[in-house]
């Protein structure tokens, strides 16, 4: 006779083996790894646009009589800006458009506030690039000088009169038609000069 003790140790065993036999028989579950979700297409698109030319900016310097205007239009497109200069009286629809030109950058060009000459007959506007500047002198009246002279250059006109000293500045008008020229020598300053117009003779002054 089994006792009770060596019957409970029986049905321990039993269930132990049903268990691990019901373990062989079962299929493994295969292992699943969820797939990743799909990507969704963007609502947004990026356009490089260019940029947009820029506003013109005006500016103005008024003769010392108040009675004309040189005008400066400054167009900004890319690397280039243009550069228009108007001329106008005391009525505004006598504006006339004398010179027009368009640089690139690095370039310049700028209104002196003493551009105008005490007769109101001519004016000088100044052309930068680099380290080089050009001063140009026009008639107000929109005429050339000659035939194929729009405007004078002074400062290769200076330096062919073969001073011995390079220009330095212009500062303005001392009478109807002599620009006021300042020089100098390496690096050194020279003494101040008069440029005629229209004759574009120099005459070296006694003091600077």
């Amino acid at each position: 006779m089994f006792s009770a003790r060596n019957i409970i140790i029986l049905l321990i065993v039993a269930a132990v083996a049903g268990f691990a036999f019901l373990s062989l028989i079962q299929p493994s579950e295969p292992i699943i790894t969820p797939s990743p979700a799909p990507t969704e297409p963007s609502d947004i698109v990026v356009i490089q646009s260019l940029p947009d030319s820029s506003m013109p900016e005006t500016s103005e310097v008024r003769s010392p009589d108040g009675k004309m205007k040189l005008i400066m239009k400054e167009t900004t497109s890319g690397d280039n800006t243009t550069y228009s200069f108007s001329i106008s009286g005391t009525e505004e629809d006598s504006k006339k458009t004398v010179f027009s030109r368009t640089v690139l950058m690095g370039a310049s060009m700028e209104m002196s506030p003493n551009a105008w000459s005490p007769d109101n007959k001519y004016f000088f506007i100044i052309e930068k690039s680099g380290n080089s500047i050009n001063y140009l002198v026009f008639r107000a009246n929109g005429e050339y000088f000659s035939e194929n002279e729009q405007y004078i250059d002074v400062v290769p006109l200076f330096a062919q009169k073969n001073t011995g000293y390079t220009l330095s500045d212009i500062t303005g008008w001392d009478s109807e038609t002599l620009l006021h020229v300042y020089s100098t020598k390496e690096g050194l300053k020279g003494p101040s000069f008069w440029f005629e117009i229209p004759s574009k003779a120099v005459i070296q002054l006694a003091s600077r």
